[in-house]
């Protein structure tokens, strides 16, 4: 088991119960991380998704999900700790182990912390733009591409990758943007 429970049995009292147990709200985090998804989308792929339930140690695919507060709880216990990154470090651990480390850190524990904070602009409607995608099915996906002024595939979670300054000026001049100013979802306007 990776995270097993006593590895967070500092962040909560010993009286009462937990409502889901630790060692699969750190697989969630981890899992949330590697996808780019929301807190929303992670309990959700928790909820619905064999591949996540069997990440989490072979649940059942009936086990019960749980509300995205868990996560937001999760990460507030473990950046008031003692030890922040310890899903980072056995993460880690376990990545050089397999041998897909060598000196270079596979993931980044910032965003499993920086989630706590509202997602910026950019990549929330790049979240969005992504769930739409894989929502609509490959022949309207293709139309609304089509429809983009951005090169981006929308496939990565996060930012994008930065502009190709060896472009040539009108190349990355940005257009004009429509009256309902929709020029920053990177949208072509319609035609008039």
């Amino acid at each position: 088991m990776l995270f097993p429970d006593e590895m967070f049995a500092d962040l909560f009292t010993d009286v009462g119960r937990r409502s889901v147990p630790p060692m699969i709200v750190a697989v969630v985090l981890v899992l949330q991380r590697i996808e780019g998804c929301s807190n929303q989308e992670a309990v959700d792929r928790f909820a619905f998704d064999a591949r996540w339930k069997c990440a989490a140690g072979g649940l059942d695919f009936d086990y019960p999900g749980f509300v995205h507060t868990v996560l937001v709880d999760m990460r507030a216990r473990l950046a008031a700790s003692a030890r922040p990154d310890r899903i980072f470090e056995v993460t880690l651990e376990a990545a050089k182990k397999a041998g897909l480390v060598g000196r270079k850190r596979v993931l980044d524990s910032t965003p499993l912390y920086d989630a706590v904070a509202t997602m910026d602009t950019v990549t929330l409607i790049r979240s969005g733009i992504r769930g739409l995608l894989k929502a609509v099915g490959a022949d309207l996906g293709a139309e609304l591409r089509s429809l983009m002024r951005r090169d981006d595939d929308y496939t990565a979670a996060g930012k994008p990758y930065p502009l190709n300054l060896s472009q040539p000026a009108a190349a990355i001049r940005p257009a004009r943007r429509p009256p309902f100013n929709t020029g920053h979802l990177g949208l072509a306007e319609p035609d008039q």
